[in-house]
């Protein structure tokens, strides 16, 4: 019966099928009885007309990116944190790319993810993501390194999606980060000739730092024909390693 006066009365105040001079109950009363002496032929047909409120704007993923090797990020994020507090993420249709210079504006970073290195990459329109380096750092130490992120963002969204699973997909953690207004241009890096070029393992660079760091604030590298000389001079004394 509920059906019944519910069709009624939108047929009322539609005017549908010229019932419109016809009361609720009226019409509510004629269906009741041709459902019953036709319980087996009646069929009400609604049809529903949903018209998005302007007030309201539907939102949707126009940025998608899956990196099956999530601590590569990971380490990304970690290792430019002390150095570029706030910086944007630019998504192109090519991949992903971060530009920023330091608060001294001494050092600058440039990094590239391209497109073909993620296992899914969609991006429907270039967009920038502005983002705290610290906060996004904390939300991956959630991450482990074997973990699989996902970055998604929708269209005129305030919030960067990050998801992490686990690699046997038995955990699946998802955060949001606020995003940030941050007004920056992309800097030309001129092409230089340099002099010498050497290429060795990050970590062992990173080892030969942090043990010069506790003699002085101050490195100076040198290439020779024999290799390069890391040297440190300090209150405490002075340190060198040649490679």
């Amino acid at each position: 019966r509920a059906i019944y006066e519910a069709a009624a009365r939108a047929c009322v105040r539609d005017g549908g099928r010229g019932d419109g001079s016809r009361s609720p109950k009226t019409l509510a009363a004629n269906l009741n009885d041709h459902g019953r002496n036709h319980r087996r032929s009646l069929f009400i047909d609604i049809t529903f007309s949903i018209t998005p409120s302007p007030r309201i704007p539907l939102l949707f993923t126009m940025f998608e990116a899956r990196l099956t090797q999530g601590r590569i990020f990971k380490a990304l994020i970690e290792s430019i944190k002390d150095l570029v507090s706030d910086a944007n993420i630019d998504c192109t249709e090519e991949g992903i790319s971060i530009q920023a210079m330091d608060s001294s504006h001494v050092s600058l970073v440039s990094v590239v993810l391209r497109a073909s290195g993620f296992d899914h990459f969609r991006c429907d329109r270039g967009i920038s993501l502005g983002f705290n380096s610290a906060n996004m750092s904390k939300i991956l130490k959630c991450a482990g390194n074997e973990d699989v992120v996902t970055l998604k963002a929708e269209d005129e969204g305030d919030t960067l999606t990050l998801m992490c699973e686990s690699e046997s997909q038995d955990r699946i953690a998802d955060f949001e980060l606020k995003l940030m207004d941050i007004d920056s241009e992309q800097l030309g890096i001129p092409d230089t000739d340099y002099k010498c070029t050497v290429k060795m393992p990050s970590t062992e660079f990173q080892r030969i730092i942090r043990d010069l760091q506790v003699l002085g604030d101050t490195c100076a590298i040198s290439c020779t024909k024999e290799g390069i000389k890391f040297s440190v001079t300090g209150d405490l004394g002075t340190g060198n390693v040649l490679i």
